[in-house]
Parts: C-alpha cells; sequence; structure tokens
C-alpha cells in the first residue's frame, strides 16, 4: 500500500549538513539553555503492509533504517526480511522525495540471496553514496561477508555495488566534519558469547576522506582491540571527536559501554575517558550536535544493569560465564529507545528523553532539518504500547515483525 506522507518538519526546510556548523556556533555563543520536545506522534512509514512506494514491497521484519537529505532530496534506506535474524530473502529498498513532493519514487533494491545489514548513506557536495554490508545466511551467526559502496548517477540510477574495506569490516557510523567525512568501521572475531579464552577480539578502525571514493587511515587506522562493536561518534565544535562504544562483547575493562575521546590534532588517538566500563549498554548507538552539546540516541535497558558487576555470586564465576548470564538476562528485558545529552566535563550520559520503541527497537538515523529541528528515523516491533511484545527477544522472534517510523524533535528555549 503506498502511503502520502508529509514528515511535519522535513517539508521544504530541510538543509545541507554543511550548513549547520556556523549556525551551532551561533547557537553556542547565545549561551542559551534548551531541552528537547518531541513534536507530534511517531509516524508509521514502513511495516509488512505499508511501504513508501509500490515497488518497495516489504516482509514482516523491517529495520536497519537509513536516512539523508541531499540535494534538495530527502533519501531512507530500510532492510527488510521474514525475520528479525539472518536469511537469503532479505533485501534493501531505497526510496527518495523532493522537498515538495508528496509522492515517494523508487530509487533501488538491493537483493543478493543472502542477508543485507547497515545501510547508510553518505554524501560530498557533489555524490550521494549508499554502504551496505553482505551477511550470511545462518539465523543464529554474524556473517559479514563484504562491504559494498553504490554511487547514485542520476534519479533511480545507482552504480554496481562495489566491494571496498577489508573482509568482514563493518561499517557502523560516518560523520561530516569541517568538509571531510569521517567512519569509525569495526572487524574481527565474531565469536558467539562463552568463549572461555576471550571475551572480545574485535578491531576498530577510523578511516577520512574528502571526495567520498578515496579513504584513508588516521594514523594505521587500527585504535582499539577488545570488545567494542558499534561506535556513535561526533565532534564538538573544536573538532575533539567524542564516542560511544558498544562494549557488548566485553574486554578487560568489563563488558558494557566506554566512552571514548580524541582531541582534534590526536584523531588517531581515541581512548576510552574511564578505565572501567560503564555497567549500562547504549546499543545502536548515533550521535548528533546541537550548539555544542553532543546528544546520543541509543537503546534504553530501563529494567536492568547490562553488567552485574556487583553480583558477590557471580562474581565467583569464570568471567565468560559470568558475561553469559548478563546476555540471556539482557535479551529477556524489554528495551525501547532513548536520547541522552553527552556531558562532556563529567564525562557521563544524562538521559533526557524516551522515544517509541519496544520489543526488537532501536537502530536511529538522524536528519536535522533545521536550526533546532531534527528527525529522527528508528524501527519498533510496535508504536502502540498494549501491542509490544514482553521482552527484547520475544520481539526479534515475533511474527508479527518489525515496522519504522519517524519522530520530529525540536529544541526549544528554557524560559
Amino acid at each position: 500500500m503506498l502511503t502520502l506522507l508529509i514528515l511535519g518538519a522535513l517539508i521544504g526546510s530541510c538543509y545541507g549538513v554543511e550548513d549547520f556548523y556556523n549556525v551551532d556556533l551561533d547557537i553556542h555563543a547565545s549561551q542559551i539553555n534548551y531541552e528537547i520536545k518531541l513534536i507530534g506522534e511517531p509516524q508509521l512509514l514502513i511495516n509488512r503492509n505499508v511501504s513508501l512506494t509500490d515497488e518497495a514491497v516489504n516482509m514482516e521484519s523491517n529495520n536497519n533504517v537509513a536516512a539523508k537529505y541531499f540535494q534538495g532530496r530527502l533519501f531512507v534506506a530500510w532492510r527488510t526480511a521474514p525475520l528479525h535474524f539472518a536469511g537469503a530473502d532479505t533485501k534493501i529498498h531505497i526510496v527518495s522525495r523532493g522537498d515538495d513532493d508528496l509522492v515517494w519514487e523508487h530509487e533501488q533494491t538491493l537483493f543478493f540471496g543472502t542477508d543485507l545489514r547497515e545501510p547508510m548513506f553518505y554524501a560530498t557536495e557533489d555524490n550521494l553514496f549508499f554502504t551496505f554490508f553482505q551477511a550470511g545466511t545462518n539465523p543464529i551467526d554474524f556473517e559479514p561477508k563484504g562491504l559494498f559502496r553504490i554511487l547514485r548517477e542520476d534519479k533511480a540510477l545507482w552504480t554496481e555495488p562495489e566491494e571496498i574495506g577489508h573482509f568482514g569490516e563493518v561499517i557502523w557510523d560516518i560523520v561530516t566534519e569541517n568538509n571531510t567525512l569521517y567512519a569509525i568501521t569495526y572487524s574481527g572475531n565474531y565469536s558467539t558469547p562463552g568463549d572461555p579464552e576471550d571475551l572480545g577480539k574485535l578491531d576498530l578502525f577510523i578511516n577520512r576522506t574528502t571526495n567520498g571514493i578515496d579513504w584513508e587511515p588516521i594514523g594505521n587506522g587500527l585504535f582499539y582491540h577488545g570488545g567494542i562493536t558499534e561506535v556513535g561518534f561526533g565532534f564538538d565544535l573544536s573538532g575533539n571527536l567524542w564516542g560511544v562504544g558498544r562494549n557488548e562483547d566485553g574486554d578487560d575493562s568489563g563488558w558494557g559501554s566506554r566512552i571514548l575521546y580524541a582531541d582534534v590534532d590526536n584523531l588517531d588517538n581515541i581512548l576510552p575517558t574511564e578505565e572501567e566500563s560503564s555497567v549500562d549498554i547504549y546499543e545502536s548507538p548515533r550521535m548528533f550536535r546541537h550548539g555544542n552539546d553532543l546528544y546520543l540516541v541509543a537503546r534504553t535497558d530501563p529494567h536492568g544493569r547490562f553488567w552485574s558487576k556487583d553480583n558477590p555470586v557471580l562474581n565467583v564465576l569464570p568471567k565468560w560465564e559470568h558475561h553469559l548470564y548478563d546476555l540471556v538476562n539482557f535479551s529477556f528485558r524489554q528495551h525501547g529507545t532513548g536520547i541522552w545529552k553527552l556531558d562532556t566535563h563529567t564525562k557521563t550520559l544524562i538521559q533526557i528523553a524516551t522515544l517509541t520503541g519496544c520489543g526488537d527497537t532501536a537502530f536511529p538515523s538522524i536528519v536535522r532539518t533545521g536550526n533546532h529541528t531534527f528527525t529522527i528515523f528508528n524501527y519498533s516491533s510496535s508504536i502502540k504500547e498494549e501491542d509490544c511484545p514482553p521482552n527484547w527477544i520475544m520481539g526479534q522472534t515475533s511474527p508479527a515483525g518489525s515496522l519504522i517510523y519517524a519522530q520530529d524533535i525540536e529544541f526549544v528555549e528554557i524560559e
């Protein structure tokens, strides 16, 4: 079914991401305090019966959403499959529409006969790129097989997928700052929980480009080895890098999450701000900036702590058994999606808002639509509380699948 949607602030008020640096300087200089308000209700975009174009036919599980505004058009991409887990029927759809259009247009559908994940747009002044990775078909394994890129040449015309990066590499986030694109990626031994030899055997890399094609490492590129995979990151107005890493696999510091930092003059030296991992985890993290303040959008865990660090019974177990216990408990709790402010002085995260989300949820993509407005695209088992599954794992396995929605937010002055 074709939906004709108007996404609030997205109509007639979009700007390129490069336009906002001076805006953020002015916001910071004003010394005005702001708070986040959710604007309107979440708007359903995609589920198994609803799509943005007739050509983009969906299955039950709709997640891994990416959105990007580029040269007067809003682009949206998403993964659709029978299940949350890997399989051979997975597709990625790409659609777009102009500022004044009510009708979305089909751009591309990708199908490899295997799982496809982590869709992402990035852009230079003249070119729009799209990346994703090919996975396997084993529903209980994580098998990155190739990282791919395509380039939009014209309306609904994209280049053939080109393999990039090294084997097993996954791009988690790409951020534009000072006309340069930065990407943090991960790769390594994606072992299942319970490996008694090591809780984490993963590497994090940082690379950059100015033309969108020729990426180069900062320093030697590699800046971390351990259990962190996904890193949402951004830059303050001084050019310092801040990130939040999902330390699900665990490292010598424990497991949960770690705040990362690198000085503007040493972007090859990204280090955790604390020696010990936080007991809380922020999964599927993405960051954005308003003024000189950085914000995180990620999965919440309101009913527990990911690492039961102070449990005297579990602490006598081998570390990997303790970790496995925490992973299982996490899977059987309800989760949502939240927004946190990063306090760069105390190096802590403060939750300031809760978005719609339950069951299987949280793969946010954030589009700035004005000086003080943003639209967050996300997925969830439901946008109705009464239809929420009781926990995360039941959301992932529910035959009802998942949907994609958009939520407008605004920064308003605190009186």
